[in-house]
Order: structure tokens, then sequence, then C-alpha cells
């Protein structure tokens, strides 16, 4: 490379001062913690395309992540009990929330590092990289490997670092290599339990290990009548033939897995391992039972392996789970990997209210939820003045493989907060608050960037379902849980968001559309704005006209089903028929 000017690719964070003309970014999470630098980053640094932000190719990947943790499972069952002779049920509902989470950071980063060498193939480049060899990390959980480990810096720049230092390199390409990276991210209290001096703490943990062997699990939603009310009535051998199915049995992409030309990815599995999983012990085999029974599974079964273990002995045993949706987007976008792999696979799904998803096989069953049927109707805000507008999580990295925007699309979601805000007229803009996603690692800033842009701005804190029940007008930037619940509360609500970026159904693009028509959904910041503007001296007539009450009905029945007199029978009779 002496006779030309190299480039210098960053993977991790970029450094301060760093000039765009001879410094490339390899993705926006370049930019986390560097915000206050570089508050242009997006117009004024070049970053790599996306690879998944064609449908295709997301449909593509999580074929390829489901196949490559399929492959998995038993190899690594094998490593950790080479001597024990259990199912195959046991090994995929225990590992299955790890290995797939980690197999889909894999592909993408794979896809990405496949993509840099297509994109910038040609360029000179110097590349920073972290010491692979001498580097460490320790996650405790899968809640610690999601947080700092998919959405973690530090990780990320060791996993692209290693991915490249095993691929053929552009011959203009030079990796140099840094200082080596030692984390170690300590265990929460789920994983180490309390200390036996804690004697409140200690029963505390009793009562909730006991709720968790319920057939219903206390689980959010659900009051503790209703969890002793739906396990009586699931306490009884299962009716049903067996609907569970095995992953490895599934459609697999393995012709495609194979020409992806991976290279070695036991160093990045051992590296991963959580230490909650490398700790258990297992069963050197499980009895069968001739009377398989039912249980629902707790959505904390995806970070708690100590919990997750008792579930994999119980499937194992040719018992069968069953798990209940806990919150929006399921049955309304096209691709949810991980859910996928671990929920839809078990013996029944409930939802509230969809009984079909395009392109995804699953037993699923229709309730009406509670947690919506105590807000149905329950809207209180005709004569508030104020203005709710919530927003949602924004990942610098694509750590899911569903549809969601990309790293970079994270970025225009951004954007368009601001163009809504600054079509909006002063005197709305004045009354409203806004609700940030939860603080998360590797996100772009959120709160902090509304009020550079807009210092009059509020904050709202506290009780988001109090806020939303009491507002004038709910906007929304996004679809997720706030808006199955505003529906059934009858909250009059504005929604926006650019549908490539969000890739629904078409089953749920339909209702989508009727909401278009009507003026409740934009595709568009500056048109859900003046929207807003248009319609604000009469919004409690808009809302509740004939034609706009239909549309959020049939909403409702699809994706938020409630029911005007009580839910409790219809779940009862639903579940001893299981």
């Amino acid at each position: 490379m002496p006779n030309h000017i190299a480039k210098t690719l960053i993977l991790g964070r970029i450094p301060k001062g760093a000039d765009p003309k001879t410094t490339l970014a390899a993705g926006p999470w370049c930019f986390s913690g560097r915000e206050a630098e570089y508050p242009n980053f997006a117009q004024t640094f070049t970053m790599a395309k996306e690879p998944l932000a064609a449908d295709e190719m997301l449909a593509k990947s999580v074929l390829l992540a489901k196949t490559l943790t399929a492959s998995l499972i038993p190899k690594m069952a094998k490593k950790l009990a080479p001597t024990s002779h259990l199912p195959e049920s046991y090994w995929e509902v225990l590992l299955i929330p790890w290995l797939g989470l980690i197999s889909e950071q894999i592909i993408e980063r794979w896809l990405r590092i496949l993509a840099l060498k297509d994109s910038l193939g040609s360029e000179y480049l110097r590349i920073p990289i972290v010491d692979v060899k001498k580097s460490h990390f320790s996650f405790a959980s899968e809640a610690d490997l999601t947080l700092n480990g998919a959405l973690g810096l530090n990780f990320n720049h060791w996993l692209f670092s290693y991915l490249l230092i095993n691929t053929t390199l552009p011959s203009n390409w030079v990796l140099e290599e840094g200082q080596a990276i030692i984390q170690k991210f300590p265990s929460n209290d789920k994983e180490a339990g309390p200390k036996s001096s804690d004697l409140k703490k200690y029963l505390k943990q009793l009562v909730k290990k006991f709720l968790r062997k319920l057939p219903v699990p206390h689980l959010k939603g659900l009051t503790l009548g209703q969890s002793l009310l739906f396990s009586l009535a699931l306490a009884h051998k299962s009716y049903e033939i067996d609907q569970s199915k095995l992953l490895q049995n599934l459609s697999q992409n393995t012709e495609e897995l194979i020409a992806l030309k991976l290279p070695d990815i036991w160093p990045i599995l051992e590296m991963s391992l959580p230490t909650s999983i490398k700790n258990l012990s297992h069963p050197k085999k499980l009895a069968q039972t001739k009377a398989p029974r039912l249980r629902v599974a707790s959505v904390e079964a995806y970070e708690d392996a100590i919990y997750r273990q008792d579930l994999a002995i119980f499937r194992g045993q040719g018992h069968r789970l069953i798990f209940i949706q806990h919150g929006g987007n399921y049955g309304q976008i096209r691709y949810a990997c991980l859910t996928e792999m671990f929920e839809y696979t078990q013996q029944a799904f409930i939802t509230w209210g969809w009984s079909e998803q395009a392109g995804i096989n699953g037993h699923f069953i229709p309730l009406p939820y509670p947690q919506l049927a105590k807000i149905r109707h329950g809207w209180k805000g005709e004569k508030s003045q104020t203005i709710l507008f919530v927003g949602t999580e924004m990942p610098l990295f694509g750590y899911r493989l569903d549809s969601h925007p990309t790293p970079l699309q994270v970025v225009s979601y951004r954007e368009a907060k601001v163009r809504f805000l600054a079509t909006l007229p002063d005197d709305l803009r004045n009354c409203l608050l806004y609700r940030p996603y939860f603080d998360v690692p590797g996100c772009l800033e959120d709160y902090s960037f509304i009020k550079q842009h807009f210092p009059q701005i509020k904050r709202c804190v506290g009780d988001l379902k109090e806020h939303f029940l009491n507002t004038h007008l709910l906007i929304l930037d996004h679809h997720g849980t706030t808006l199955l619940e505003a529906m059934a509360a009858n909250v009059p609500v504005i929604c926006y968001w650019n549908r490539d970026h969000w890739p629904l159904n078409s089953a749920t693009q339909d209702l989508f559309d009727k909401f278009k028509n009507l003026g409740i959904y934009h595709e568009t910041a500056e048109d859900a704005a003046r929207f807003v503007s248009h319609i604000w001296p009469n919004l409690v007539s808009f809302w509740q006209s004939q034609e706009v009450q239909e549309a959020r009905s049939a909403f409702c029945q699809k994706f938020a089903r409630i029911q005007e007199n009580n839910e409790n029978p219809l779940w009862v009779a639903t579940l001893k028929k299981l």
C-alpha cells in the first residue's frame, strides 16, 4: 500500500477528531458515545450499505440463523453433557435462547463483512482490530449477552475482528492489531440468588419460584387469582395430539449455510456461553411420562437458565409447553427469528387475538388477554390538553433478525422525530410530552437528542399507562405494545412510520391501509404532524366517529381482542380443552 493513500475503516468506536475524508465507519454504532463530537455523523461520514435492508435478504438471513442454531444444538449438548442421554427436546428448550441469539449475531455480522468487502473492496484500507486471541468476555446470563454482547461496542469490535482475520481479505486491506479487551459482566440477582442474610429478599425469591412452578405462572397482565384459576383449568392430562416441534426437523437452508463459508465459529460460541448455562448440572436421563401435562412458560425463560432448565426437564419428560403473547408485534411482522425458534415451536401459543401469521407455522390460540381487558374503554383524556409522543428502542446493532429497522434505518427513524416536531405548530408542540425508551446500551441518544432541537419539550416520567389513558392524543412512530393497549382503551392515536423500515405482513398492512385512509396512520412524519394540527380542535368527534370506531374495532378483534363480559370463563373453557 506504499503508493496509495489508505483510508481508515473503523469497526468499533470512532476516535475523536476523525476526518470524514479519510475515515470510514462500518456502521452508525461507531458513533455511540460520540454524538456530541459528531452531531451530524450520518451526513458527514461514509458508512457501508445495509446487507439486510431488502426483504428477501432478511428472509434468507432468518432461515440461515435457524439452520445454524439447529445444527449447533447437538454439538453443544455433547460438549456440555458428554455422558448424558437426554432427548433433543430437552436441549432445544435449554439452548435455543442462547444459541439462537448468538447465531443471529454471527449471521448478521458475517453478512456485514461480505457487504463491506463488496462495497469497499477496491478501497485501500487500514482496519484497526482488537487482539483477538488475548481478548476475553464473560457473560453471566443471556441478558448480559444481549445488553453487553449483542449491543456491546467492545464485543462487536472483537466479533468483527475475529471474522476478518478468518476470511480472505481484499489485497489492499491491512489489519492493524491493537490491544486485547477483557470484560466480565457480573451475575444479576436472578442468576446469583439472594444472600442468606437478606431474609425478605430470600422469601420473595421463594414465592416467585413457587409461582413460576404453577401450570400458569403469575405473568404480567394476570392477577394472582387468575394465575391460580387458570392453573386449575390446566391441571389435567393433555387431550390434544403433541403439536410440539423440534427446530432441527423444520425447514432448513443447509446448502446456503454451507455456501456462506462461515469460518470456525466455535471460539465465538465458547466466548459467548453464559456462565449460567456453563455451570448447570444435567441429569443422566429423563423418565418418559405416559400422561403428558401442559405448562405455560414465562418470557423469563429467555434470560433465566435455571428456570429454563426446569422447563427443559418438563418438556424432555414428554410434557408440553405453552407460551403466551407478552407484547406487541406478534402476528403483525413478517419475521421474528428467535420467537419462531423458541415460542412458536411449542405445543401452543396463546395470542391477543390473531390466529395465523403469514409464512409462519404454529398452533395459535386467540384469547382476550387480561392486560388489555383491565383498560378496555379506559380513556379519560377528553378534557386534557396534553399530547403524548412515545418513542421506542433505537439499537445501533442489528441484534435480532426480525422486521425492525436496520441500524441505518434507525438513524432515519430518529431524524423523522425532528421533522414531526418541527412541522407541529408551536402551540401544539408546547402541549407535548415525550416518552423515550428505556436506557439501553448500544442505542442512539433519545431524549437528550430531542432536547437539543426542542428545549421546551418535557420528558414524560412515571407510569406510561396512566399517562396515555389521560392524554388527549397519543402519537406513535412505531407499532408495538403501546398501540395495542391504546386501541383497547380507545385512546385517540395518530401513527406514522416508514413502511419499508417496519415491514408488516399483508393481513396487518390491510388494516393499516384502512387507518391510512382515515388519517390514523401516515407514511411520513410531516403528514402526521399536519393532520394532528388539522383535527386538534375536533379530535374527540373525529376519534369517536363511526368510521374510526369501526376501524379500531376491526384492529382490536385481530390484535387486541377485548370483550365486554369477564374473559375468565373463556380462558378456563379453552385451557380445559387443550
